[in-house]
């Protein structure tokens, strides 16, 4: 069943649909259909304790159209933005998965790992960081992965094709806070995306090697994974601007481990930049 598909049938099929997925799948229980701009149904992983959305399968253009680029330019004339990192643009198709409603969470740490987050300027539920491989070790001990890129963006965009999830324009600060923010243990009135996904600014690991742009023939770099999305990790902001990290094709790269540069006397020195980031849990849905 694709996302047409699923949105075409009323609350009752919808309904009918949820309880064959949770028949289907027995390490997922159906908490709820989705409301009030949420499209999409809730599940939650029993295990992890991880709510997750279940998100059909569907197609989508990847990528930073022209009409986005025309946008841009109308927000920010004055910003040189390159971009060649997000194209071509092309058509990718999804598979149905399901999907962390956010990025993990100190209480989901909890949850898994039996022990507290242990980084104290998290007090407001700020996501879990974690290092590339740590990350990996996190999500197979509950037989989760990472979202792919393709999977990444199809889950931001939650079937727009904006420049932001949210439209094509910035929204007031006092709005942009219930999207960007991410103290989710905070008394705001937090925004998700259509999807019924939160927390989509906050740099996230994605489970592709970094390539410069998505041509066929251009070779990964050594070492490097894509995360996406940091508005939220520059929360507040200090330049306007910044709202550019929030564009639903924009991508960046990330360290996965330490590697060597050659130095001035030509001496290999270890350069330790190995970074951590939030990430999303992943798993395949069965039979859909």
């Amino acid at each position: 069943m694709d996302l047409t598909e699923y949105l075409e049938l009323d609350e009752a099929g919808q309904s009918e649909i949820c309880a064959q997925i949770e028949k289907e799948n027995p390490r997922f229980r159906f908490l709820g259909l989705g409301k009030q701009g949420d499209l999409l149904p809730t599940f939650q992983h029993i295990d992890s304790q991880i709510e997750v959305k279940f998100i059909p399968s569907g197609r989508y253009v990847m990528g930073f159209s022209p009409e986005e680029e025309a946008q841009f330019k109308k927000l920010a004339p004055e910003i040189d933005l390159d971009p060649d990192c997000m194209r071509p643009t092309h058509e990718e198709s999804v598979r149905s998965l399901f999907i962390s409603v956010y990025p993990v969470l100190p209480r989901h740490y909890k949850s898994v790992t039996g022990s507290e987050y242990p980084d104290a300027k998290y007090a407001h539920g700020n996501p879990v960081n974690l290092k590339y491989e740590e990350t990996e070790v996190f999500l197979h001990s509950i037989g989760a992965r990472l979202p792919t890129e393709v999977e990444w963006e199809y889950c931001c965009r939650g079937g727009t094709q904006s420049l932001f999830y949210f439209g094509d324009e910035v929204p007031a600060p006092e709005l942009l806070e219930q999207y960007v923010s991410e103290e989710f243990d905070k008394e705001i009135d937090f925004k998700a995306n259509q999807f019924g996904l939160y927390g989509l600014f906050t740099g996230e690991w994605c489970s592709d090697d970094f390539a410069a742009n998505y041509s066929p023939e251009t070779v990964p770099e050594r070492g490097m994974k894509v995360f996406r999305s940091e508005g939220s990790a520059r929360w507040p902001w200090q330049y306007p601007q910044e709202w550019i990290f929030c564009i639903s094709a924009f991508r960046s790269s990330s360290p996965k481990e330490n590697f060597f540069k050659e130095e001035l006397l030509g001496k290999p020195k270890s350069v330790s930049i190995i970074r951590s980031h939030s990430f999303r849990t992943v798993w395949a849905v069965n039979g859909f």
